[in-house]
Protein backbone atom coordinates (compact mmCIF):
# COMPACT_ATOMS: atom_id res chain seq x y z
CA UNK A 1 0.00 0.00 0.00
CA UNK A 2 2.72 2.27 0.61
CA UNK A 3 2.95 5.89 -1.52
CA UNK A 4 0.27 4.42 -4.07
CA UNK A 5 -3.59 5.58 -3.92
CA UNK A 6 -3.62 5.87 0.33
CA UNK A 7 -7.48 6.57 -0.63
CA UNK A 8 -8.04 3.92 -3.61
CA UNK A 9 -11.93 2.80 -2.45
CA UNK A 10 -12.18 4.78 0.77
CA UNK A 11 -14.96 7.21 2.21
CA UNK A 12 -13.80 10.72 3.06
CA UNK A 13 -15.56 13.31 5.26
CA UNK A 14 -14.52 16.98 4.52
CA UNK A 15 -15.99 19.49 7.21
CA UNK A 16 -15.55 23.02 5.68
CA UNK A 17 -18.05 25.53 4.89
CA UNK A 18 -16.29 27.15 2.27
CA UNK A 19 -17.28 26.41 -0.88
CA UNK A 20 -13.39 27.00 -2.55
CA UNK A 21 -12.16 24.86 -0.33
CA UNK A 22 -14.85 22.15 -0.58
CA UNK A 23 -13.73 22.12 -3.97
CA UNK A 24 -10.56 21.85 -4.32
CA UNK A 25 -10.38 19.36 -1.65
CA UNK A 26 -12.67 16.97 -3.66
CA UNK A 27 -10.72 17.14 -6.42
CA UNK A 28 -7.70 16.45 -4.62
CA UNK A 29 -9.09 13.55 -2.62
CA UNK A 30 -10.61 11.86 -6.29
CA UNK A 31 -7.06 12.09 -7.67
CA UNK A 32 -5.78 10.49 -4.64
CA UNK A 33 -8.19 7.79 -5.13
CA UNK A 34 -11.12 8.33 -2.60
CA UNK A 35 -14.55 6.77 -4.24
CA UNK A 36 -16.75 8.90 -2.01
CA UNK A 37 -16.36 12.18 -0.71
CA UNK A 38 -19.14 13.63 1.79
CA UNK A 39 -19.54 17.19 3.02
CA UNK A 40 -20.29 18.96 6.36
CA UNK A 41 -20.53 22.26 7.66
CA UNK A 42 -21.34 22.01 11.02
CA UNK A 43 -20.02 19.58 14.38
CA UNK A 44 -23.92 18.15 14.10
CA UNK A 45 -23.27 17.23 10.33
CA UNK A 46 -20.12 15.85 11.16
CA UNK A 47 -22.05 13.95 14.38
CA UNK A 48 -24.58 12.97 11.89
CA UNK A 49 -22.48 11.18 8.71
CA UNK A 50 -20.36 9.36 11.63
CA UNK A 51 -23.84 7.35 12.44
CA UNK A 52 -23.30 3.95 11.18
CA UNK A 53 -20.67 4.59 9.14
CA UNK A 54 -17.05 4.91 9.10
CA UNK A 55 -14.80 6.85 7.07
CA UNK A 56 -11.04 6.20 6.21
CA UNK A 57 -10.02 10.03 6.88
CA UNK A 58 -11.40 13.30 7.90
CA UNK A 59 -10.40 16.62 6.67
CA UNK A 60 -11.72 19.05 9.15
CA UNK A 61 -11.06 22.73 9.10
CA UNK A 62 -10.23 24.17 12.77
CA UNK A 63 -12.42 27.19 12.88
CA UNK A 64 -15.95 25.70 12.70
CA UNK A 65 -19.39 27.03 13.05
CA UNK A 66 -21.33 27.25 16.39
CA UNK A 67 -18.40 27.49 19.93
CA UNK A 68 -16.79 24.65 19.16
CA UNK A 69 -13.33 24.27 17.10
CA UNK A 70 -12.23 21.94 14.95
CA UNK A 71 -9.53 20.66 17.51
CA UNK A 72 -12.40 20.03 20.31
CA UNK A 73 -14.66 18.02 17.62
CA UNK A 74 -11.72 16.11 17.60
CA UNK A 75 -11.49 15.70 21.60
CA UNK A 76 -14.67 14.81 21.93
CA UNK A 77 -14.91 12.17 18.93
CA UNK A 78 -12.10 10.56 20.57
CA UNK A 79 -13.53 10.45 24.31
CA UNK A 80 -16.73 9.07 22.82
CA UNK A 81 -14.69 6.71 20.83
CA UNK A 82 -16.37 7.85 17.66
CA UNK A 83 -13.83 7.17 15.28
CA UNK A 84 -12.06 4.00 14.69
CA UNK A 85 -8.44 3.66 15.31
CA UNK A 86 -8.08 3.05 11.57
CA UNK A 87 -9.79 6.32 10.75
CA UNK A 88 -7.06 9.18 10.11
CA UNK A 89 -8.33 13.21 10.99
CA UNK A 90 -6.27 15.84 9.73
CA UNK A 91 -6.82 19.41 10.74
CA UNK A 92 -6.85 22.89 7.86
CA UNK A 93 -5.93 25.72 9.25
CA UNK A 94 -5.14 29.16 8.92
CA UNK A 95 -3.74 29.42 12.49
CA UNK A 96 -0.45 29.28 12.19
CA UNK A 97 -0.15 28.89 16.33
CA UNK A 98 -1.92 25.98 16.09
CA UNK A 99 1.21 24.19 15.96
CA UNK A 100 1.83 25.31 19.57
CA UNK A 101 -2.18 24.22 21.11
CA UNK A 102 -1.61 20.98 19.05
CA UNK A 103 1.65 19.90 20.51
CA UNK A 104 0.25 19.72 24.06
CA UNK A 105 -3.19 18.38 23.41
CA UNK A 106 -4.24 15.24 24.96
CA UNK A 107 -5.98 14.12 21.39
CA UNK A 108 -3.76 15.05 18.75
CA UNK A 109 -4.80 15.20 15.09
CA UNK A 110 -2.85 12.63 12.81
CA UNK A 111 -1.77 15.43 11.07
CA UNK A 112 -2.52 19.18 9.95
CA UNK A 113 -2.00 21.39 7.19
CA UNK A 114 -1.38 25.06 7.69
CA UNK A 115 -3.34 27.17 4.86
CA UNK A 116 -2.95 28.03 2.01
CA UNK A 117 -1.15 24.81 0.98
CA UNK A 118 -0.80 23.30 -2.58
CA UNK A 119 -2.04 19.91 -3.72
CA UNK A 120 1.43 18.26 -3.46
CA UNK A 121 1.71 18.91 0.40
CA UNK A 122 -1.61 17.63 0.57
CA UNK A 123 -1.02 14.32 -1.27
CA UNK A 124 2.20 13.93 0.53
CA UNK A 125 0.86 14.27 3.97
CA UNK A 126 -2.22 11.73 3.19
CA UNK A 127 0.26 9.37 2.32
CA UNK A 128 2.72 10.02 5.58
CA UNK A 129 -0.51 9.74 7.35
CA UNK A 130 -1.76 6.30 6.14
CA UNK A 131 1.72 4.87 5.73
CA UNK A 132 2.21 5.25 9.86
CA UNK A 133 -1.33 3.96 9.65
CA UNK A 134 -0.65 1.06 8.10
CA UNK A 135 2.48 0.09 10.00
CA UNK A 136 1.97 0.43 13.72
CA UNK A 137 -1.76 -0.47 13.00
CA UNK A 138 -1.35 -3.36 15.77
CA UNK A 139 -0.47 -0.93 18.39
CA UNK A 140 -2.99 1.67 17.30
CA UNK A 141 -5.45 -1.43 17.33
CA UNK A 142 -4.31 -2.37 21.07
CA UNK A 143 -4.66 1.22 22.46
CA UNK A 144 -7.95 2.07 20.91
CA UNK A 145 -9.34 -1.50 22.57
CA UNK A 146 -7.61 -0.47 25.74
CA UNK A 147 -5.26 -4.02 25.41
CA UNK A 148 -2.94 -1.87 27.72
CA UNK A 149 -0.92 -4.88 28.64
CA UNK A 150 -0.08 -5.41 24.97
CA UNK A 151 0.86 -2.26 23.96
CA UNK A 152 4.69 -1.75 25.15
CA UNK A 153 6.18 -5.04 23.67
CA UNK A 154 4.33 -4.20 20.02
CA UNK A 155 5.84 -0.87 20.64
CA UNK A 156 9.52 -1.84 21.58
CA UNK A 157 8.99 -4.39 18.29
CA UNK A 158 7.50 -1.91 16.09
CA UNK A 159 10.79 0.95 16.97
CA UNK A 160 13.02 -1.67 15.99
CA UNK A 161 11.35 -2.10 12.36
CA UNK A 162 10.70 1.24 11.77
CA UNK A 163 12.70 3.91 13.86
CA UNK A 164 11.27 6.83 12.01
CA UNK A 165 8.24 6.65 14.18
CA UNK A 166 10.42 6.13 17.36
CA UNK A 167 8.88 8.97 19.21
CA UNK A 168 5.17 7.87 18.39
CA UNK A 169 5.25 5.00 19.67
CA UNK A 170 7.33 5.98 23.00
CA UNK A 171 4.46 8.24 23.56
CA UNK A 172 1.81 5.40 23.49
CA UNK A 173 3.77 3.17 25.27
CA UNK A 174 4.05 5.69 28.33
CA UNK A 175 0.26 6.68 28.21
CA UNK A 176 -0.30 2.46 28.06
CA UNK A 177 1.65 2.72 31.50
CA UNK A 178 -0.79 5.82 32.91
CA UNK A 179 -3.66 3.71 31.69
CA UNK A 180 -3.02 0.85 33.44
CA UNK A 181 -2.37 3.14 36.50
CA UNK A 182 1.11 2.07 37.24
CA UNK A 183 1.88 6.31 37.71
CA UNK A 184 5.28 5.55 39.44
CA UNK A 185 6.75 3.52 36.60
CA UNK A 186 4.83 6.67 33.83
CA UNK A 187 6.10 8.99 36.18
CA UNK A 188 9.79 7.86 36.04
CA UNK A 189 10.20 7.05 32.50
CA UNK A 190 9.01 10.58 31.79
CA UNK A 191 10.93 12.35 33.96
CA UNK A 192 14.10 10.33 32.31
CA UNK A 193 12.65 11.30 29.05
CA UNK A 194 12.49 15.20 30.11
CA UNK A 195 15.80 15.40 31.10
CA UNK A 196 17.03 13.52 27.47
CA UNK A 197 14.57 15.12 24.78
CA UNK A 198 11.70 16.65 26.27
CA UNK A 199 8.62 17.37 24.41
CA UNK A 200 5.57 19.35 24.84
CA UNK A 201 3.07 16.32 25.67
CA UNK A 202 5.59 14.91 28.61
CA UNK A 203 4.68 17.61 30.95
CA UNK A 204 1.18 17.68 30.21
CA UNK A 205 0.80 13.69 30.89
CA UNK A 206 3.04 14.47 33.62
CA UNK A 207 0.92 16.35 35.37
CA UNK A 208 -2.32 14.29 34.76
CA UNK A 209 0.13 11.44 36.28
CA UNK A 210 0.63 14.14 39.70
CA UNK A 211 -3.08 14.58 39.90
CA UNK A 212 -4.30 11.26 39.93
CA UNK A 213 -1.24 10.89 43.05
CA UNK A 214 -2.94 14.24 45.08
CA UNK A 215 0.06 15.97 44.15
CA UNK A 216 -1.52 19.09 43.14
CA UNK A 217 0.96 21.60 43.58
CA UNK A 218 3.58 19.75 41.39
CA UNK A 219 1.00 19.51 38.64
CA UNK A 220 -0.23 23.03 38.94
CA UNK A 221 3.26 24.26 38.49
CA UNK A 222 4.03 21.85 35.64
CA UNK A 223 0.39 23.45 33.38
CA UNK A 224 1.77 26.81 34.33
CA UNK A 225 5.00 26.34 32.71
CA UNK A 226 3.37 23.98 29.66
CA UNK A 227 0.78 27.09 29.26
CA UNK A 228 3.80 30.00 29.66
CA UNK A 229 5.51 27.89 26.85
CA UNK A 230 3.21 27.11 24.66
Amino acid sequence: MDDISPLNGKAVLIVDNAIPTRRALQEQMSQLGAKQIVFAGSVSEVEGHLTGRDFSLIVCEYILEGDRSGQQLLEELRLQKRLPWFTAFMMVTGERTYSNVVSVAEFEPDDYLIKPFTASALSERVIRIFNRKHRLSKAYEAMYDTRYEEVSALCMQLSGDFPQYSRELERMRIEAIYHLKRFDQAETELEQALGANERPWMPFLLAKIKTEKKEFAGAEELLSRVVHEH
